[in-house]
Parts: structure tokens; C-alpha cells; sequence
């Protein structure tokens, strides 16, 4: 049987270069779209660029990684350039179905309702929701997944330099001690989530799921599980969310996942059970 051409934006990004490896292993035909380290390197947020752009005859299917992450660009232009990205893609493309990565950034803070329902806390969490809702009104065929903050062993960035710290002894700052639950997941199970998605069509056609670890798991309890001391690990009053730059390279973690790791997301949305993820990320894959 003929596999489904696969069209991935974001491809070059941590998720997408992983995403693209799976489904070429899988034997699917891929074309990557991306600023750098794709089959068409374009500006994603200009519509001249994807004059250039040669897509597959027949039909395809749309994988949307393509976002501006927290603690790299500011508020206004995450929000801005995501529509415009969307837009460019409705305008070139037409996919037979779409799946657009999201993020549990569209949920609220510190919710003590059972079921969480979208309420997003900042520009972040906004932009992936407007993105959502267009592609609902957009495109007939279409698969959400909501992934929480993705981890292994072999990524870099701030959650990971905490981690890293916190398995060595070293002093780290964070609010309410790092107990706050939160919805880590391990990048292995979201990328055989999305690749299930392109293997099954009509899986979880006009659905919006959630993608994280069964329980979700604290900061502390995350490195304690590994450390062979006892992570030192002291509270940062909150007001320092509202000072300073977009990052604290002190600190070594963006002010938005401060943030996020001071938050708890008691209960999330059921995952069909073809791709629930495992119960507690192993650190150590």
C-alpha cells in the first residue's frame, strides 16, 4: 500500500527533525518547509516565499510544527506571525487533512476544575489557540494535539539545563520549591503520537487531544527519581515574573517557563488509547 505524501512545517526545529526521521523510516514521502535544514528553506510569514515552493501531485496531508517559541521572540510578534503563517498555509496548500500541534500553554492557571477548558495565561498560549480555532472554521479534516513540555535525555534548552542542574546538586530557584505539577512529556511518545495520526487516516478527525504524561509530575519529583543527592532546589518569590528580561541567563530559563513551572494542571483531557503516553518520562532513554 502507497504511503500518504507528508507535508511538515517546522521541520528543522528539536520535534520536527525527530518527526521527519520517523516518517521517512515508516517509508512515507516528506517535504519540509522551514527558514533553514529543509527541502524549502522560506520565511514561512511571507506569502513571496512560498512562490518557490513545488508540492506533491495528488493528495497529501499537512503536519503544522512551524511556531516562534517563548523567551525568543516578543509577545506581539508571536501572536502576529503565527496568523500569518496560518494564512500563507491555507493560501499555497491544500491539504487533504491537517494536524496542528499545539500546546497546554491554551489552558488557565492553577484551574480547580475537573476538566480543564481553554483559557490561555499569555501570548503564547493565545497565539496557539487562534491558530486552533481558524483551523477548525478552515480546513474539513483536521487533528489537534495539545503537547505539554517535551523531554529526553538528548534535549537542550531550559527545562533540560534544570533538570541537568538539579541531578548534580547544584542550587536552583523556582516557584513554590518546584512542586507544582506540570505537564511534562517525553518527545519519543508525542513523535508516535503525530506519526500514528499520519499512518491512520481519519484517526481522530475533528478531535482536539491532549498529549502528556498520564500523571502529571513535578519538578522535584522528576529529578529526585534520578539524583543521587537531594536536589537543592529554594523558592523565587512570583513577582519576579513581572521584572527583567525575557530570560535569566542567571537562572538559565526563560521567564515564560518560570512561569509555567508554577502553575499545577490537575486533569487534562482523555487521549484516545492508541497513543496514550507512559505514565512518568524516563529521563534516562
Amino acid at each position: 500500500m502507497k504511503k500518504e505524501f507528508v507535508v511538515v512545517t517546522g521541520a528543522a526545529g528539536y520535534l520536527g527533525q525527530k518527526v521527519v526521521e520517523k516518517l521517512r523510516k515508516n517509508g512515507n514521502q516528506v517535504l519540509t518547509l522551514d527558514l533553514v535544514n529543509a527541502d524549502f528553506e522560506l520565511d514561512l510569514t511571507s506569502s513571496r516565499d512560498f512562490f518557490d515552493v513545488i508540492l506533491p501531485e495528488g493528495s497529501y496531508c499537512l503536519v503544522h510544527l512551524a511556531a516562534q517559541l517563548p523567551g525568543k521572540d516578543k509577545g506581539k510578534r508571536i501572536l502576529q506571525n503565527s496568523k500569518m503563517i496560518l494564512s500563507n498555509l491555507m493560501e499555497n496548500l491544500e491539504p487533504e487533512r491537517v494536524l496542528f500541534i499545539s500546546s497546554t500553554a491554551v489552558y488557565p492557571l492553577n484551574s480547580n476544575e475537573g476538566l480543564l477548558r481553554p483559557d490561555p495565561w499569555e501570548v503564547y498560549g493565545r497565539a496557539k489557540y487562534e491558530v486552533e480555532r481558524s483551523i477548525k472554521s478552515s480546513f474539513n479534516s483536521w487533528t489537534i494535539f495539545r503537547l505539554g513540555t517535551l523531554y529526553d535525555s538528548e534535549r537542550v534548552g531550559g527545562i533540560a539545563k534544570l533538570i541537568a542542574a538539579g541531578l548534580t546538586g547544584k542550587l536552583i530557584f523556582l516557584p513554590n520549591r518546584g512542586r507544582n505539577k506540570h505537564p511534562f512529556v517525553n518527545t519519543d511518545d508525542a513523535v508516535r503520537a503525530i506519526s500514528h495520526w499520519v499512518e491512520n487516516p481519519g484517526f481522530a478527525e475533528r478531535q482536539t487531544i491532549d498529549i502528556v504524561a498520564r500523571n502529571p509530575v513535578s519538578f522535584i519529583d522528576l529529578v529526585s527519581k534520578y539524583s543521587s543527592v537531594p536536589p537543592k532546589i529554594f523558592t523565587l518569590p512570583k513577582i519576579t515574573n513581572f521584572f527583567g528580561w525575557d530570560s535569566f541567563p542567571i537562572l538559565g530559563i526563560s521567564r515564560w517557563h518560570f512561569r509555567a513551572l508554577g502553575y499545577d494542571q490537575p486533569r487534562f483531557n482523555p487521549c484516545p488509547e492508541e497513543i496514550l503516553p507512559r505514565e512518568m518520562i524516563n529521563l534516562l532513554d
